[in-house]
């Protein structure tokens, strides 16, 4: 009869396990939404734009973040390569130099397809509005990918 008192509390505690791990998994996601259209809506209204424009912002959004994932996912494989440590794994010249090429080249394609993205949106714009929300986003695209660039060369040369 113990061993079955002890088979419940094991069961019992991997219930209670599963459900505090659904609870916050569930808890973080909703946020991680919210995040996502409380900025849409900042966009929305620092923007002007009508509600067939924002319906159609967010679902170019939407199809947008998927290939930002997917990529997101990539880069980070090619940059994890010269992030390891130096003591683990001692890279070549020659591999740093085609590790960084790789990693250039889909930090471009990257920056293509925000800018695409900024475009496709800012035709949902009035003139006016979609000159001012180029001008706001597409430099901030150009130094991100150029900070990401020096901290990867700054790591590759130690």
């Amino acid at each position: 009869m113990n061993h079955y008192r002890q088979l419940f509390a094991y069961f019992f505690a991997l219930c209670v396990a599963a459900l505090a791990t659904y609870f916050i998994t569930q808890h973080f996601s909703r946020k991680l939404q919210v995040h996502k259209d409380v900025s849409l809506e900042w966009m929305r209204s620092e923007y002007e734009m009508d509600d067939d424009a924002f319906s159609q912002a967010k679902l170019l959004h939407q199809a947008y973040s998927e290939k930002v994932q997917a990529m997101s996912s990539e880069l980070g494989k090619v940059d994890r390569i010269l992030l390891e440590p130096p003591r683990r794994v001692k890279l070549s010249n020659e591999t740093k130099r085609s590790v960084l090429q790789l990693d250039e080249a889909l930090c471009i394609r990257y920056e293509d397809l925000t800018i695409k993205h900024l475009q496709e949106v800012s035709n949902l714009m009035s003139p006016k509005q979609a000159e001012r929300f180029l001008n706001d986003f597409t430099t901030l695209v150009q130094q991100q990918r150029i900070e990401h660039q020096r901290a990867l060369l700054a790591r590759a040369s130690q």
